[in-house]
């Protein structure tokens, strides 16, 4: 992911994204108040997915590939699982690249 903040390609904060213009509305960005606001989705190849899928395999007791239990149980809670990104992006353009 890009760390330029003057990027608008990345996923980004509400607090950074409030820096940054709104082609719309021509004033800084509104974040999740807009509805062409996004949130960043994590993954099944994000680091914290993988963390999650380890911690809920030992609570369903799977010790072998797939991890069909676990995999529906991470994915049902994200909360819980700390899977909710703080991050998002502004779907006007494109949606970012890492």
């Amino acid at each position: 992911m890009s760390t330029d903040p003057s990027n608008t390609n990345s996923y980004h904060t509400e607090e950074v994204a409030s820096s940054k213009g709104c082609p719309v509305l021509r004033t800084g960005c509104q974040g999740s108040v807009c509805m062409m606001w996004r949130w960043e989705q994590l993954m099944t190849s994000h680091p914290k997915w993988k963390e999650a899928m380890v911690k809920a395999a030992i609570e369903t007791g799977e010790k072998n590939p797939p991890f069909a239990k676990a995999a529906k149980l991470v994915n049902e809670n994200r909360e819980r699982f700390n899977l909710v990104s703080d991050k998002g992006y502004c779907s006007i353009g494109a949606i970012p690249v890492n």
